[in-house]
């Protein structure tokens, strides 16, 4: 067993960069979870922007958190330059780029950092490559971004954990959702989220099919549903109550923490491709997931909890083309399919 006497000096302060989406930051904190457990003395802050960061602040792993400014390097250059002025003030001994862009590759090389690690140059993109100065090589893409992830700290001898990273919550931020789901009747409920962010609207399914699938999960197992939703979401869940023979209750809106509290409580996550659905991951709650443009090897779930995923076999998938008029990926998936995979997690988790 490895303790913190025989972590590496430059490992001694250790500043994480990851930007990007929600669901990008969430598929990173597993391999920096592992990189902590191996070594624990390690002081690892993490660099990410402001609109994915509230989840950080719930992982114990993490011992601070810097945030870029949502406007953007370019809009917001005095805030940048802030912030690169305040990782240069820590004097970091090692920089981890899991993003694998100019921009985070830019941050990396001005950190004055001598030891910057990040993917090999057919793994990055923007030449991202020319920032760091030691590189690993996952071999291929054909694996999820959980493992490819890993296999940046690996460089470093750092085994993954079977475990999920440990979150904890304080009873002010659970309150809100302690008192939501107090108002439910208590036989337990299963979110389900119909949206994806703005840029991925081309990942989503049909409102009515969501209200379908919800009909059933009420009738067949006499579980609550619970919609997920952000403010701008809430058009769509709207469509889904309108189209719903069942009483289904709507969440709160409650911040990334306060989501993935809520979604540990539940039985089941059922939803997209999103953000969401990786924190149903890691708060163990098993998973049905829809899957029509999206790769279905780099955007799996973790192994932490049951999942299954419901998706066509189209012959154009998996695509990234956000102006798709076609959507046959998401036609072919109908809500028989759907139930036929809760039927099946129900009878791997019954008691979840």
């Amino acid at each position: 067993m490895t303790d913190a006497v025989a972590m590496p000096g430059f490992l001694e302060r250790v500043l994480v960069i990851r930007l990007g989406a929600f669901g990008d930051v969430v598929r990173t904190i597993p391999a920096v979870d592992a990189l902590k457990a191996r070594y624990p003395s390690a002081e690892i802050t993490w660099l990410v922007d402001e609109d994915s960061a509230n989840i950080l602040d719930n992982v114990d792993c993490i011992d601070s958190v810097m945030k870029l400014s949502r406007r953007g390097f370019l809009r917001d250059f005095a805030g940048a330059v802030s912030v690169l002025r305040e990782i240069r003030r820590r004097r970091f001994t090692c920089v981890l780029d899991f993003h694998g862009l100019s921009r985070s590759g830019l941050f990396a090389l001005l950190s004055g950092c001598r030891h910057r690690v990040g993917f090999a140059e057919k793994h990055v993109r923007e030449l991202n490559h020319l920032f760091n100065n030691m590189y690993v090589d996952p071999g291929t893409e054909l694996i999820s971004r959980y493992e490819k992830n890993q296999c940046l700290v690996e460089i470093f001898e750092v085994p993954p954990k079977t475990t999920p990273p440990k979150m904890t919550f304080s009873a002010e931020k659970g309150r809100v959702v302690d008192d939501f789901v107090a108002t439910l009747d208590g036989r337990g409920f299963v979110c389900m989220h119909p949206c994806t962010s703005r840029r991925g609207r081309y990942k989503r399914w049909y409102p009515e099919r969501f209200a379908a699938v919800a009909d059933a999960v009420i009738e067949k197992y006499a579980l609550e549903i619970v919609l997920l939703h952000t403010r701008e979401e809430k058009p769509v869940v709207d469509d889904i109550l309108s189209s719903a023979r069942g009483r289904l209750h709507i969440a709160p809106e409650v911040d990334q923490g306060r989501l993935a509290y809520l979604i540990g409580k539940s039985r089941l996550y059922v939803g997209l491709d999103s953000g969401s659905m990786h924190v149903a991951s890691l708060m163990k709650t098993p998973i049905v997931a829809l899957f029509g443009p999206s790769d279905v090897i780099q955007n799996r779930p973790h192994t932490y909890a049951p999942y299954r995923l419901v998706h066509a076999d189209v012959e154009c998938g998996p695509c990234r083309n956000r102006n798709c008029t076609d959507r046959m990926c998401m036609d072919a998936i109908q809500p028989e399919q759907v139930m036929e995979a809760i039927a099946e997690i129900m009878v791997d988790s019954p008691d979840k």
